[in-house]
């Protein structure tokens, strides 16, 4: 709930502790982590199942070429904001990853990319700068670059998104996550339209 209202101002939010100690699963090549949650907000007012989820559906296929996209990011750590024009997606020939436009802000890397049904379709990876038959990136002065390390955000030609696809990131916690205390089942049962109980 970390967000302001229809006002402007900012919303009620809570604090939940995250419990590595639990559960904690994470896949370094795909970029992303599962991490077990307390079930009740830090000052004890509000259960986590409150929120609802967003359900992760293995099935490939949700989001398509020319499909409009919509990416409810933090960026820096900020209030939630909606990324919600021009999120065309234009590239998805590679298995794990899709390419989308969009105004990501950096640190909104885990975001959630939905479709027009608000099916999560991708979680935020990176920005795809622009680079030449040599890999070398082309910024927007039409210098290049072997790296983009110390180069300022403001002056790589950014050409597209990229998030890492649900399908795969699904595939990849069906045969690798193993189960502990009872977590993973309960996501299993939650990528499976289920209700999902605080463990």
């Amino acid at each position: 709930n970390y967000r302001l209202d229809i006002a402007g101002r900012p919303e009620l939010s809570y604090q939940f502790r995250l419990r590595p100690d639990l559960f904690f699963f994470n896949h370094e090549l795909l970029d992303f982590a599962l991490v077990a949650v307390e079930s009740t907000s830090v000052d004890q007012s509000v259960a986590l199942n409150r929120f609802g989820y967003h359900r992760l559906i293995a099935e490939s296929g949700k989001g398509l070429i020319k499909e409009w996209m919509t990416i409810i990011q933090h960026p820096a750590g900020a209030r939630r904001q909606f990324a919600i024009r021009e999120n065309q997606c234009v590239e998805d020939r590679d298995p794990d990853v899709i390419w989308y436009m969009s105004d990501t802000a950096q640190g909104s890397s885990g975001a959630p990319v939905l479709n027009d049904s608000f099916q999560v379709v991708a979680l935020h990876h990176s920005g795809v700068a622009r680079q030449d038959e040599q890999k070398n990136y082309i910024l927007k002065d039409g210098r290049k670059v072997a790296s983009l390390t110390d180069v300022d955000d403001a002056e790589v030609d950014w050409i597209a998104n990229a998030g890492i696809r649900i399908s795969r990131i699904c595939a990849c916690i069906a045969t690798e996550a193993t189960e502990k205390n009872g977590f993973l089942a309960e996501l299993k049962t939650a990528m499976e339209g289920g209700d999902v109980l605080s463990n």
